[in-house]
């Protein structure tokens, strides 16, 4: 008795290929129409989630440096 995971989709490799190309253009042609219609969204989209990635990356980006937790035992 043959499992559902067993199934094989009856898709050839040139089918499936083609498949994803067109996905994929048909994704781009949407990022390209929401980018045009809506420049000044994402404009300001961009600055505000760079000035608030900067703060940030520094909070939680600074974990394995331990700020002086650790002082080293030679500083000679």
């Amino acid at each position: 008795m043959q499992s559902v995971h067993e199934h094989r989709s009856g898709l050839s490799r040139g089918t499936k290929l083609w498949l994803a190309t067109a996905v994929l253009l048909l994704l781009a042609a949407a990022c390209y129409w929401y980018s045009s219609e809506h420049q000044s969204h994402l404009s300001t989209v961009l600055f505000w989630g760079l000035v608030l990635a900067c703060p940030l990356m520094h909070l939680f980006g600074h974990g394995g440096h331990h700020h002086g937790a650790e002082s080293p035992k030679n500083l000679k």
